[in-house]
């Protein structure tokens, strides 16, 4: 299946606004819809993208580029992460959640297909249970719901010595952090242009150079917490139409802080009422960082037929 394809594509382009929400800016990117000259139908329904952990909404555009041209799409930079601001921890996930609502709210829009990849697919979870009418259907990539047997070993494993907490946050320039990255696992499978978007709109400017907008110390915080035991509680909740993209499994070979295995629980799918799965074998945790196009064919699927049924 190929990726949706418009002449319009390459003329898309976002405007970045600032909403205020409680006493926090929250930025997000809005790519308008644009004339569809093959159809004299209304705008379409929006799209709605959550990133993961320690990314930012800018990582999203490749997949944009390729989405229907008559959708308005709105990608938002989550609280501690790109242009919006931050706040204290703890970084309980149900917080996060609750901004990401407002700022629903704050737009205006409905019947919306939400994608979130990683922690943005958590974050959406918890936004069908609280909010059904608002969505459309949900398309979780990967959305760390993890099994719940396991949530306090992976707690004290991300929480001890964590390596995340360790990484570089000064740079000279989006370019060397981009030669730094894409020499080393994960970064060195991540499509060329995707990581040159994360690195570009991944940075602040100091006096200094550059520092990372989500610190190190804040992006493994974040996966200390690893979502919140009330998850669980509420997924019963989302009676939302849900399609679930979940990566390779955890293999023996796998060290314990590797991010590339699926850390999505395998019975996520039983839990939530109307859900269907799809197990990538084969696709790492980042395969939308790996694979744009194939994303984008998702997408682009549920959000013109109501479903996925797609080859891995």
């Amino acid at each position: 299946m190929a990726a949706h394809g418009s002449m319009h594509s390459s003329m898309r382009t976002p405007t970045s606004r600032s909403v205020f929400i409680r006493d926090k800016h929250i930025n997000i990117y809005v790519w308008p819809a644009l004339d569809n000259p093959e159809s004299h139908d209304s705008i379409g329904n929006p799209i709605v993208l959550l990133h993961a952990t320690g990314f930012h909404a800018r990582c999203w555009d490749k997949i944009i580029h390729q989405l229907p041209p008559n959708a308005p799409i709105f990608a938002i930079d989550a609280l501690c992460h790109g242009k919006s601001d931050s706040i204290n921890p703890p970084y309980h996930w149900h917080r996060f959640a609750e901004y990401t609502e407002e700022v629903i709210t704050e737009l205006g829009i409905s019947n919306i297909t939400i994608v979130g990849h990683s922690f943005g697919g958590h974050i959406a979870t918890l936004l069908a249970a609280s909010k059904p009418d608002r969505f459309k259907q949900l398309l979780l990539l990967d959305p760390v719901i993890g099994n719940p047997d396991h949530i306090k070993l992976w707690r004290s494993a991300t929480q001890a010595d964590n390596p995340v907490a360790k990484r570089r946050n000064q740079w000279s320039s989006p370019n060397e952090l981009g030669e730094k990255l894409g020499s080393k696992p994960p970064f060195n499978r991540w499509d060329k242009d995707v990581l040159k978007d994360y690195c570009e709109f991944g940075l602040t400017e100091t006096n200094d150079g550059y520092e990372l907008a989500c610190p190190p110390t804040c992006e493994a915080a974040i996966y200390g917490i690893v979502g919140g035991d009330e998850t669980y509680g509420k997924l019963a909740d989302v009676q939302t139409p849900t399609f679930i993209i979940r990566a390779r499994n955890r293999t023996k070979e796998d060290a314990p802080m590797d991010f590339r295995p699926s850390p999505t629980w395998d019975k996520l799918v039983t839990q939530l009422p109307n859900a269907k799965e799809i197990h990538c074998t084969k696709r790492s945790h980042f395969f939308p960082m790996e694979d744009p196009d194939f994303v984008a064919a998702l997408i682009n699927e549920l959000y013109s037929s109501g479903t996925i049924v797609m080859a891995k």
